[in-house]
């Protein structure tokens, strides 16, 4: 089996993070063949981040199927691209993903298997059309302008 070797320092990148509100950006997506059911579908690797800046990575497969559409869809719409659903007639490519960012819930997906880790997940994506400010809980603001040194 051929893998991304990564340092083990770099394997922290896909611990788990606390839940809630956050953001995701697409770094990365391929177009793959689902070894379970040979079809077409679309690897997607997000980097996400809550509210307290806490960042990991986690995957979509988006096969190609009865659910494909509202996936693709869901993306693009969180992003302020959802016309681009429509431009696009069925036909995404992993270019059109790359780099698009927006608001989502972060979820902790619990592992059945005792042998896997738990993981953090996009639970649902926020369309931009109620995108919230969002802040982060680690930057203190000061009231004025002032420096004191």
């Amino acid at each position: 089996m051929r893998y991304d070797h990564m340092a083990p320092d770099d394997l922290s990148r896909f611990k788990v993070i606390e839940e809630g509100e956050g953001t995701f950006k697409v770094l990365e997506a391929k177009e793959e063949v689902s070894k379970s059911s040979g079809k077409d579908m679309m690897n997607v690797l997000y980097e996400i981040k809550n509210l307290r800046e806490q960042s990991t990575l986690c995957n979509q497969y988006i096969v190609a199927n009865e659910w494909a559409a509202k996936s693709i869809y869901n993306i693009l719409n969180a992003a302020g691209k959802a016309e681009l659903y429509q431009e696009k007639n069925g036909e995404i490519k992993p270019h059109d993903l790359i780099g698009l960012s927006g608001q989502c819930k972060i979820i902790t997906e619990v592992s059945k298997n005792p042998n896997f880790d738990d993981k953090s997940k996009i639970g649902r994506f926020v369309p931009a059309s109620q995108k919230r400010p969002i802040h982060s809980a680690t930057v203190e603001e000061c009231p004025d302008d002032s420096i004191p040194f």
